[in-house]
């Protein structure tokens, strides 16, 4: 019983941990801006490839390329502080 007790402790945390990661990247996407969050909510949510999404947004695919490069390193300081 303990055993499992503690497995279904394990996996209550597993869940909770993942609903709270989810909710810090969510945030952390919507304080990026736009058209930046946009451009990455189509590029990792709808899986867009840069060149609809240029489309879409009236702008090269150099630009929609560095600006998801650009936005992938403000996430990674805002959620990890850049030690990653």
């Amino acid at each position: 019983l303990d055993e499992q007790l503690a497995v279904c402790g394990a996996e209550l945390f597993d869940q909770t941990l993942d609903t709270v990661l989810q909710r810090e990247l969510l945030a952390a996407v919507q304080a990026l801006g736009e058209p930046d969050r946009e451009i990455i909510l189509r590029r990792f949510y709808y899986q867009q490839k840069p060149k609809e999404i240029s489309v879409a947004l009236d702008l090269t695919v150099k630009q929609i390329e560095n600006r998801i490069f650009r936005a992938k390193q403000k996430l990674k300081m805002r959620l990890y502080g850049g030690t990653t």
